[in-house]
């Protein structure tokens, strides 16, 4: 149960460096999309700590999903 609160957190976290901090304090561009959009610094740490958390959360919820077809 603690593994799914800390991977909730992760990425309650990671989507708030992507959305919440403005595009100054954001750190240098690290990949280049178009005029309009562009990946930063604070955007890639966001993405690490968000996508890898919600793939756990989604295994979790698999697995369950499966032992309880199991059963059933």
């Amino acid at each position: 149960m603690e593994r799914i609160i800390v991977a909730v957190g992760l990425v309650v976290v990671g989507l708030a460096l992507i959305f919440v901090v403005p595009t100054a304090y954001e750190g240098p561009m690290w990949l280049y999309i178009n005029e309009r959009h562009a990946i930063r610094l604070m955007d890639a740490l966001g993405l690490g700590m968000m996508v890898p958390s919600w793939l756990y959360l989604n295994l979790v919820v698999l697995r369950s999903w499966a032992e309880r077809r199991k059963k059933g």
